[in-house]
């Protein structure tokens, strides 16, 4: 072997090296920028004069929701905004209160930082007996919702908890 070959050789340890890198560079700048949008929905109920129940985006990137399903004492309260809001609302017993509620589409984007208000149930806190009672209804409600990131990871939340 004559000088040549030990450079031609140091040249392809050196190529094969360089590509090695690079290739693992690029995987830990997809984890990084994978990290830095990832979204993170939670429930958060507020009682005002009303009752308000809302969905937040906290992570750092928008949160693609795939399915949203609501139910109560285990059974699913509907397929559209509107049967699920007659059911639920039905079964709180709290029609004569008047409410809202709002169930987030298929492929709907939710960016970060933001919140949507899922429902709203009017003038409860005015009533203590009433407010107990339906407080303790709504720890039979449960709303699984499923949300992907921009990259596609999948994650399901459960819940609220009311108890």
């Amino acid at each position: 072997m004559d000088i040549s070959d030990y450079i031609a050789t140091g040249a392809a340890i050196v190529s094969v090296s360089a590509c090695a890198i690079n290739i693992w560079q690029a995987s830990i700048s997809k984890k990084h920028n994978q990290l830095s949008v990832k979204p993170m929905l939670h429930f958060d109920c507020i009682l005002d004069n009303d009752l308000v129940l809302k969905i937040k985006n906290t992570g750092t990137g928008p949160a693609i929701i795939n399915n949203c399903s609501l139910y109560f004492n285990e059974v699913l309260l509907g397929s559209n905004s509107q049967e699920i809001a007659y059911n639920l609302f039905e079964e709180l017993e709290v029609q004569h209160l008047g409410g809202r509620m709002y169930i987030p589409g298929i492929r709907q984007a939710m960016p970060a930082g933001e919140s949507y208000e899922i429902m709203r149930i009017d003038a409860v806190i005015s009533d203590n007996q009433v407010m107990e009672r339906i407080m303790n209804d709504l720890t039979l409600l449960t709303i699984d919702l499923n949300y992907e990131s921009i990259y596609g990871e999948k994650f399901d939340i459960s819940g609220p908890d009311f108890s």
